[in-house]
């Protein structure tokens, strides 16, 4: 498995001192009692007998020797971040006799972290096995063999100043991934500090023994990041009503209430992947659990890492933003029409959606279905289920979302590099950022299915085909995880930033993150100034939801995956639960008061509004009723919603806890005619 690439030094020092700074409430420390192995059925043993003995003044497990690795972990125990605390005995005679050290982030025996010590080199007179007293482990991808091999020389080093190989010794290993810090004997200075191999970020804590070895241990403490456990316990909405009781929820109970099966969370924080995590299944019915490395579609979120591919074009001359498309394409051209007389569709246009192209997103296919080609898609011909990509409107006049703007990208990269889009899309941004899992093949190759969530519907009903195939890749077809997302975001910022970068300039960084048109920068979406700067994208697939945001300046953010339609109520929820633990600049939960109108007031709201079809054609209505005095809105044909009651601001503006706005426009009479949904306007049936 390849090592996730390392962040600039920059941003490796402030992810370095984060831990240092950590408020001490936002940290809990326990003592896990190692002499209860043997009695206590949560320690689990696997290659070895051991007993508690008392040794050199402590009270201590013994492990006895052994063929193979032996391992004691504590099991259902979840440290992601955090300090590891303990005694440790091994011996100096005979040589290869002794390797002692902690496990973390344990899956089972031979899937984990360690950092283990060699004892009999700590004193040694020969350089090279002096070198050799302490190594980190990644099981199974990364043992000590392959290390020595391929890397001689980085994950192990000598223990300074040298311990007595026959005496306990104190280890300290401060786990701040992707960095780990080992410290001996309580030394200011580490003797070993590595980046993480294993893209695991959370598991148990254990005891490691190498082969042969047995050893003794003492005084296991743990420190463990609590923020973690109070974000996932502590979901809320974005707004607060003034005056009623504080709402918190679990992340299970908001995934049960939203019928989500499964979700993924990256949190980022010190200009780092601070944490990930999965929860639940990745199908309804199933007992695969999701995983930080489980596979989900990014929908929309395809988008800014695409655009990220053409910026890389431009940033070296293949292409330039303001040029005409039709100069780049080759094997299709965008139509002329009248309104491209004296204005012309181009990159930044396309990228800012505000190139005057028609058809805002794509309802994807199913397994069986015919899958349109790439022409057939732009020219809306069968067995594509979209209408034609044509310029409407004149290019640079309004903002728009234009799905189709991107699928013409992505014919254009295409002619440009001679390369299938997956392909192109690997060498020029995915691998250069670490990306390994990711990939914007369609439909998903049959051989990694089974790392991949299924859709599910509003009702956590599992979708026709497990998932939609989406050929429109530039708009919605990258499978991915919130982690390698996260990735992609800290790429971009550290560029933007002025350090230096392996996808683009500062410039063209800057230039993608400078707002373009409307709400857009290029590929992305922008808000705030300053501190609150942020940039963002928000993806919806049939089956899946997700939401990537990042602060630049603050080195905040997250990306959050589900798989299902009511996702983006729970995503919600997460979000403001991170943002108010990790103290973002925006985003934390608000205060609001309630205005109280009048029954004649709520009751010229109450009907069916029509609002713009879905992406498959099908129509969406917003209900609104009234119950006990209070005022309820539902949205219907977009599958499954929940009713969501909407709390009044003033007699014709009102918002909901998620923090939707719904505004009305009442007649002469104070009957409402429109309401506009966000960024969306309805008019009654």
């Amino acid at each position: 498995m390849t090592a996730v690439p390392r962040r600039s030094s920059n941003l490796l020092i402030i992810a370095s001192l984060a831990y240092l700074v950590t408020p001490a409430a936002a940290q809990s420390s326990e003592n896990l009692d190692v002499t209860a192995v043997g009695r206590d059925p949560r320690w689990t043993i696997v290659g070895r007998t051991t007993s508690i003995v008392d040794i050199k003044g402590r009270h201590a497990l013994k492990l006895d020797e052994g063929a193979g690795i032996g391992v004691v972990w504590l099991s259902g125990y979840d440290f992601a971040d955090g300090a590891i605390d303990l005694d440790v005995l091994g011996r100096s005679q005979p040589i290869q006799g002794s390797f002692v050290g902690v496990a973390f982030h344990v899956v089972d025996a031979s899937t984990h972290d360690a950092v283990y010590f060699r004892p009999f080199n700590f004193r040694s007179s020969d350089p090279s096995r002096h070198s050799h007293a302490v190594e980190y482990v990644s099981h199974p991808d990364w043992p000590w063999q392959r290390l020595r091999s391929e890397h001689p020389g980085k994950y192990e080093k000598a223990v300074l100043p040298d311990p007595d190989g026959d005496e306990w010794f104190h280890v300290r290993v401060v786990v701040e991934r992707p960095t780990i810090r080992v410290f001996v004997n309580n030394q200011s200075e580490p003797c070993l500090v590595v980046d993480a191999l294993s893209r695991r970020n959370s598991g148990s804590i254990g005891l490691w023994v190498g082969e042969g070895s047995g050893g003794y241990f003492a005084n296991l403490r743990v420190t463990r990041d609590d923020r973690i456990r109070r974000v996932l316990q502590g979901l809320r909405p974005s707004i607060a009503i003034k005056g009623r009781p504080a709402v918190r929820w679990t992340v299970a109970e908001r995934m049960a209430e939203y019928h989500v099966p499964g979700a993924s969370i990256a949190v980022i924080d010190g200009g780092r992947v601070a944490w990930a995590q999965g929860f639940g299944v990745k199908q309804t019915g199933a007992t695969d659990s999701v995983t930080a490395t489980t596979l989900f579609q990014a929908q929309s979120i395809s988008k800014p890492v695409a655009a990220t591919a053409a910026l890389i074009l431009a940033d070296s001359g293949r292409v330039s933003l303001d040029e005409d498309v039709n100069t780049y394409l080759k094997s299709w051209k965008l139509p002329s029409n009248a309104y491209q007389v004296y204005e012309k569709v181009t990159l930044r246009r396309i990228l800012s959606h505000s190139a005057g192209l028609t058809v805002g997103g794509f309802a994807g296919y199913r397994t069986g279905d015919s899958i349109p080609t790439l022409r057939q898609i732009l020219n809306g011909e069968k067995p594509a289920n979209n209408p034609s990509i044509r310029v409407d409107t004149v290019p640079g006049s309004v903002s728009r979302y234009s799905g189709g703007g991107l699928v013409v990208m992505q014919q254009l990269l295409m002619d440009v590099t001679g390369e299938p889009f997956p392909a192109l899309m690997k060498g020029l941004v995915l691998a250069p950022t670490g990306m390994t899992l990711s990939t914007y093949e369609q439909p998903l190759p049959e051989n990694r299915r089974h790392e991949a969530a299924s859709g599910h519907d509003g009702d956590g009903l599992v979708i026709k085909g497990l998932w939609p195939i989406q050929p429109e890749m530039a708009a919605g077809g990258l499978w991915t995880t919130p982690t390698e997302l996260a990735e992609w975001a800290l790429a971009i910022t550290e560029a933007w930033s002025g350090q230096s970068s392996h996808l683009l300039s500062t410039r063209m960084a800057r230039e993608m993150l400078s707002v373009q048109h409307g709400a857009f920068g290029l590929g992305i979406y922008l808000e705030g100034a300053g501190d609150t700067f942020a940039f963002h994208h928000a993806g919806s697939n049939s089956g899946f939801r997700a939401l990537l945001l990042m602060f630049p300046r603050a080195g905040k953010g997250a990306v959050i995956a589900t798989n299902a339609d009511r996702g983006d109520a729970l995503i919600d929820e997460i979000l403001t639960s991170i943002a108010t633990e990790y103290q973002w600049p925006s985003r934390r939960q608000s205060e609001r008061d309630v205005v109280n109108l009048t029954a004649r007031q709520l009751q010229g709201l109450i009907g069916k509004y029509a609002l713009p079809p879905g992406p498959s054609g099908a129509p969406v209505f917003f209900e609104i009723s009234r119950a006990d005095g209070k005022l309820f809105a539902e949205l219907t044909g977009l599958g499954s919603y929940p009713r969501m009651e909407l709390y009044a601001a003033s007699a014709d503006s009102f918002f909901t806890i998620n923090d939707l706005p719904v505004a009305f426009t009442r007649d002469g009479s104070g009957r409402a005619q429109r309401v506009r949904m966000g960024q969306i306007e309805g008019h009654r049936r």
